[in-house]
């Protein structure tokens, strides 16, 4: 019995030992990916950069050129309307001569001004300086997320999965510190490379690092490991979505539509909005949101936030009292309330949080690509239960991230349930 206990003891060993070094192994493979992978990226942005200088100035050069051209023929031209009424002067003067002699005399040396001649062209083409970018037109188009598999919203805390496996597929149990996923199963799938399409894939593998490869930033920042610790798991409101809002992943994602699903509810959004079954009138929480694309709003609102259209807005978040929002455009963001808005410098990333304070009236937005980092704090005395609401433009999608241990705080369970 003994020498059975020793037999599975040394197999336990050694299989231990096994899989400390896969373990090992896969964290270097894993550092190494994410190195050249952020390095292809660097470069590819790089290019990007140097090529919208070249456009830009191309612009510029060919926008004086022209204004040039338009100055040189406004002072012609109005050269020509001078001399014009100079002679137009000397002819009237003439008339007026009565002395016959000097009216011969000076009548032959009269002379009118020349033709004027046709007007110059101005050298502008629009679609001429469109022609050097329309390949950034196709580029965008197949780096889009559209046709590709579904991935997780938030940035991989802990990529460890497979050692000598084939790094185009890997799949991985978070760990306690590891990031929400959009599924909140706890395993993190990424897309095989093969997804990508053939173009965008043959592109970022032709990027050359230059020099020595980039050090990999940390992927989750103490602050964002900080705002954790108030983790709340949210899902959208069915009964409030608009009928052109399209819930999916057990309530988590939406996904705006051309096509209308249904007949509006007397509960939805007259607009292109959705809130969330939870709200929460006390305490301290946090959640975050991963978009697809700029060109949506977040932010909370009190129960009474009107379902209808209201002046000449896309949302009505932040618009009025009631309401506190943050909308990200292309390359800016605003925060709103109560009508006004503050200008704020352009988001990076797609993954973005909210961390509301009830105790301390503070609702803060952070942008969490590549770090967290505070975009905005509005300070109130919150005096109703908040949803969390959200607004997105046609094609876009919003996913709320979970995290598989993040739980409602004691007490909260029926305030945080929607609305009866």
């Amino acid at each position: 019995m003994l020498e059975v206990t020793q037999q599975q003891a040394t197999e336990a060993e050694s299989q231990l030992k096994e899989l400390q070094e896969q373990s090992s192994q896969i964290q270097s493979s894993a550092c190494t990916l994410a190195s050249v992978v952020s390095s292809k990226f660097s470069c590819l942005l790089q290019a990007l950069e140097m090529r919208r200088t070249l456009a830009l100035t191309d612009i510029e050069v060919a926008k004086t050129q022209a204004l040039t051209r338009a100055r040189d023929e406004e002072r012609r031209l109005r050269g020509h309307l001078e001399a014009l009424a100079h002679y137009d002067r000397r002819v009237r003067d003439l008339l007026e001569q009565s002395d016959d002699q000097t009216f011969l005399q000076e009548s032959q040396l009269l002379a009118p001004p020349g033709p004027l001649g046709p007007l110059a062209p101005l050298q502008w083409d629009e679609e001429q300086q469109l022609a050097g970018v329309e390949s950034l037109s196709r580029l965008y188009g197949l780096l889009l997320d559209e046709g590709s598999h579904p991935r997780a919203p938030a940035e991989a805390a802990d990529l460890g999965p497979v050692g000598k496996a084939d790094p185009r597929s890997l799949s991985t149990p978070p760990g306690p510190a590891g990031p929400p996923t959009a599924g909140g199963s706890g395993v993190r799938t990424l897309p095989p490379m093969s997804s990508l399409p053939v173009t965008a894939l043959t592109l970022l593998c032709l990027l050359e690092a230059p020099g020595p490869l980039a050090p990999v930033p940390s992927p989750v920042c103490p602050l964002r490991r900080k705002l954790w610790q108030n983790y709340r798991n949210l899902t959208f409101d069915p009964d409030s979505a608009n009928c052109h809002l399209y819930l999916s992943q057990q309530g988590q994602q939406v996904k705006h539509r051309h096509k209308p699903r249904d007949l509006a509810g007397p509960r939805s959004f007259q607009l292109w909005q959705v809130q969330c079954a939870q709200s929460f009138r006390n305490g301290r929480h946090y959640w975050e949101v991963r978009t697809s694309n700029h060109s949506v709003t977040l932010g909370v609102a009190y129960p009474e936030l009107s379902r209808h259209k209201q002046g000449p807005h896309t949302d009505n978040i932040g618009r009025g009292p009631s309401s506190w929002g943050l909308c990200v455009q292309e390359d800016r963001a605003q925060a709103w309330h109560n009508g006004e808005a503050r200008r704020l410098p352009g988001v990076s990333g797609q993954l973005l949080g909210m961390d509301l304070d009830l105790a301390s009236g503070r609702l803060t937005f952070y942008s969490l690509e590549p770090k967290a980092q505070p975009l905005h704090t509005f300070h109130a005395i919150f005096t109703q239960p908040l949803y969390p609401v959200f607004w997105l433009l046609e094609g876009r999608t919003l996913t709320l991230c979970h995290r598989p241990e993040a739980k409602l705080p004691p007490g909260l369970q029926e305030e945080a349930a929607g609305p009866s």
